[in-house]
């Protein structure tokens, strides 16, 4: 595998505020607390049917120009500078437009992974999207997000805001730019997918059509080049969904728990508490909902 390029494209753009919050299911609930994981979703089956798409065509075309003014086409077998600066870039938008879900899945999958977070503790939208079985939001201490995991080897994990609209891509294609090809390489092929896997890719992830901005949304970024056989598989609302365990930390990453509004309030914060206990975590508060939603 490539080793990954540098990239400017982990700034954060803001500090996050001191807790961010995990909208999720019963399911998710048990799971995230009884492992000390965080399920990071293959972003291509998330939610938003845009994901990876939104912005995609724009960088393409303008890496494809920028590519153009360095060599153009014409000029084959050119072996200047340029000329390796050009095949990383054209390399990279060959990845981009075969896209992922395109891969062998026999075969290493370069792929970003993604855990979702929210600034709002009590957000109806959010409840709107788990309300049917009874929500919940964890809130997470944001400093203990922005962690390495140790068991996907040169993957660094990352916490980034999104952005949204068109402002947003204009920026985004801007980072891409700049950080993709800017030395001439012997292997422009390999450092072009390099590129897409760990610089592109990620930068997609942080940008959002402008009807998700309600959401004030941050995400823990996972790339990587992994085997099928490392992942992991949960029903999804579309399709069976792949995803991976990003360790958080430590206990007190943890700072509190919503319940989200339904039936049966009382009863679902007692189950909280007493799963809180059962993992030594007694001090983390637990919450209820004030929207009025009942699923």
């Amino acid at each position: 595998m490539s080793k990954s390029p540098a990239s400017n494209l982990g700034r954060e753009h803001g500090e996050p505020p001191e807790l961010l919050y995990h909208y999720t299911s019963t399911e998710g609930l048990l799971g995230i607390v009884s492992s000390g994981c965080l399920w990071a979703t293959d972003a291509e089956f998330l939610n938003d049917a845009q994901e990876l798409q939104y912005g995609r065509a724009e960088p393409c075309a303008a890496l494809m120009r920028q590519a153009q003014q360095l060599s153009p086409l014409e000029r084959t077998h050119d072996e200047s500078e340029n000329g390796s600066r050009a095949a990383v870039l054209r390399s990279c938008v060959d990845f981009l437009r075969m896209g992922p879900s395109n891969a062998n899945a026999d075969h290493l999958v370069p792929q970003v992974f993604v855990a979702c977070f929210c600034e709002e503790a009590d957000l109806l939208s959010q409840w709107r999207s788990y309300g049917a079985n009874g929500g919940y939001a964890i809130g997470f201490r944001s400093r203990a997000l922005n962690i390495f995991s140790a068991e996907y080897e040169n993957s660094p994990t990352r916490l980034a805001r999104v952005a949204y609209g068109a402002a947003a891509q204009a920026l985004m294609i801007d980072e891409v730019l700049n950080d993709i090809a800017p030395y001439p390489v012997a292997h422009p092929g390999a450092h072009g997918w390099a590129a897409g896997t760990y610089l592109a890719l990620p930068a997609l992830a942080r940008v959002k059509h402008d009807a998700f901005s309600e959401e004030k949304e941050w995400r823990l970024l996972q790339t990587s080049d992994l085997s099928v056989e490392q992942f992991k598989f949960i029903p999804g609302n579309y399709a069976v969904t792949p995803y991976i365990e990003v360790p958080f930390g430590h206990a007190r990453a943890i700072a509190e728990i919503w319940v989200g509004p339904g039936s049966n309030t009382e009863l679902r914060v007692l189950g909280v508490k007493r799963l809180l206990a059962s993992r030594g975590l007694q001090n983390t508060g637990v919450r209820t909902s004030r929207a009025p939603f009942r699923g």
